[in-house]
């Protein structure tokens, strides 16, 4: 449970602090925020996760701070800030993209296409999920494959197009 991982990871947190480790502070920054997350406190998940990506980019951590970009994304979902959504997820996507993380593209573009899906931009949305199954398939990413399947069924169920959302739902569903 998270309070007993909680003290765990504070200590996590003292000692690489008196390591000078920023690839442990930005881990342990990131599990604070995801055991703050799970307790609803929407607060302290941000200014956890906000400080774990500064210092992932400031020390070049750019696979904790895709990581982090993600569960921004996630955090901002999850309380309905959508536009914070849409800027995390870009971001990161941008990083990915950057520096060739394979992994880490499926899972922040599958947030984008989330945002481009609320603004309503479904051919968008539905473009990037189709970019990050085909990526997700060509890496083996499983819980990417099914995301990415998701996501296209949703778009299709919002266009109205149900054989197609069914399919893509089923399939999902499936892989999951």
């Amino acid at each position: 449970s998270a309070e007993e991982v909680l003290p765990w990871t504070q200590k996590a947190l003292e000692l690489a602090e008196r390591l000078s480790r920023p690839q442990v502070l930005a881990s342990c920054y990131n599990d604070l925020g995801t055991l703050s997350l799970k307790s609803g406190e929407f607060e302290k998940t941000s200014k956890y996760y906000e400080q774990g990506l500064k210092i992932s980019l400031e020390n070049n951590l750019v696979g904790n701070a895709i990581t982090l970009y993600n569960n921004l994304s996630n955090l901002y979902w999850s309380i309905g800030e959508f536009q914070k959504v849409f800027e995390f997820a870009q971001k990161g996507s941008e990083l990915a993209r950057k520096v060739g993380s394979l992994y880490g593209l499926v899972w922040v573009d599958i947030m984008l296409a989330a945002s481009y899906a609320l603004m309503g931009e479904m051919q968008k949305a539905i473009s990037i999920c189709e970019d990050a199954l085909a990526l997700a398939k060509r890496t083996k990413h499983i819980a990417g494959i099914s995301n990415a399947m998701f996501g296209l069924g949703v778009c299709y169920q919002i266009l109205g197009e149900w054989d197609k959302s069914l399919q893509y739902l089923m399939e999902a569903r499936d892989i999951a």
